[in-house]
C-alpha cells in the first residue's frame, strides 16, 4: 500500500481563523497517538485570515479515511463545522520519495 498525502483549504467565517488553528492544534496532539498518520502540518497565510490549510501525510489513505470516524476526531469536526464556510482538497499525492517521511 502506498503512502497517502492530502492538501487542504479550509475558509472560516471572518476572525475564526484563529478558533480553527487551536482546534485543528487539537486534533494534531491527537495525531501523536495515531501512528498511521505520519505528518500532520497546519499552516496559515498572513493575506489570508481566515484561511487555514493543512497537509497530511499517512500510512494509506484507507487510514486516513478511517480517521475521520473515530470519536475524538468526530467531535473536533462537531466543534469546526460551524465555522467552516468551505473545505476544498487542493490535492492529493502517492508517496514517492524524500525526506521527513
Amino acid at each position: 500500500m502506498n503512502q497517502y498525502s492530502q492538501f487542504t483549504k479550509f475558509m472560516t467565517k471572518d476572525n475564526q481563523g484563529d478558533v480553527l488553528v487551536n482546534l485543528l492544534l487539537q486534533a494534531s496532539e491527537e495525531m501523536e497517538r495515531h501512528q498511521p498518520c505520519q505528518i500532520y502540518l497546519i499552516n496559515t497565510a498572513k493575506k489570508e485570515e481566515n484561511i487555514v490549510y493543512v497537509y497530511e501525510v499517512w500510512s494509506s489513505k484507507e487510514a486516513h479515511e478511517e480517521s475521520l470516524t473515530l470519536e475524538v476526531f468526530q467531535n473536533l469536526i462537531k466543534r469546526a463545522k460551524p465555522i467552516i464556510v468551505n473545505i476544498e482538497v487542493v490535492s492529493t499525492f502517492e508517496f514517492v520519495a524524500g525526506k521527513g517521511v
